[in-house]
C-alpha cells in the first residue's frame, strides 16, 4: 500500500498563509495612508469635476453647499464608486487594498482564507473601523502587545491582516 504525502488545505487558496508573520502597527497604518491618499485624491478629483461641469452650466465653481441637491448627490454618488473600486472591490478580489499590496500585507478570514464575504469587507471598512478608532486607547495597545496583532475590526469582522513572504 503507497501511502500519498499531499498536504492537505482546508482552504482553495494557492498559498497557505498560516505560516506568515501577521502585520504589525506602524505597516497596517502606513497602509491606511496610503490607501487614504489615493481615495482622497480621486474623491477630490471628482469632486472637482462635478464642480467643473456645473459651472459650465452657470453654476457656483467654489462652492459645494450651494449647488442644487441633484449635483450634490452626483458627487456622493461619485464617490462612493471610487471607495468600490479603490477599496472594497480589491479587497474582495485579492485580500488587498493599493496600500496593502504596496506594503505585501493581505487581509484574511480567521481561518487563513482570502475569500472575504460582502458583508465582512463592507462592515470592516465603513463601520468596524470607526470603532477601532473611538476606542484607540484599547485598540492600540492591542495591535502593539498581541502576537497575532489583531485590533477590534479584525475581531468585529473575524479578520486579520497577514505580511506576505518575499519571493528568495
Amino acid at each position: 500500500m503507497e501511502l500519498d504525502n499531499k498536504v492537505e488545505k482546508f482552504h482553495n487558496d494557492d498559498e497557505d498563509y498560516s505560516s506568515h508573520r501577521s502585520g504589525g502597527f506602524f505597516i497596517r497604518l502606513l497602509s491606511a495612508l496610503l490607501d487614504g491618499f489615493i481615495l482622497g485624491i480621486v474623491q477630490k478629483s471628482s469632486t472637482t469635476l462635478v464642480l467643473f461641469l456645473a459651472s459650465l452650466n452657470g453654476l457656483p465653481f467654489n462652492n459645494f453647499q450651494k449647488l442644487p441637491p441633484a449635483w450634490q448627490f452626483s458627487v456622493i454618488i461619485l464617490n462612493f464608486v471610487g471607495s468600490y473600486f479603490i477599496i472594497l472591490r480589491p479587497i474582495k478580489k485579492y485580500g488587498q487594498t493599493p496600500g496593502k499590496r504596496i506594503l505585501k500585507l493581505k487581509i484574511l478570514n480567521d481561518d487563513f482564507v482570502v475569500n472575504l464575504s460582502w458583508w465582512q469587507i463592507i462592515f470592516r471598512e465603513f463601520f468596524a473601523k470607526i470603532i477601532t478608532l473611538s476606542l484607540f486607547f484599547v485598540s492600540g495597545p492591542m495591535i502593539i502587545f498581541r502576537t497575532d496583532k489583531r485590533v477590534l475590526h479584525d475581531f468585529i469582522c473575524g479578520t486579520r491582516v497577514v505580511r506576505l513572504k518575499e519571493n528568495d
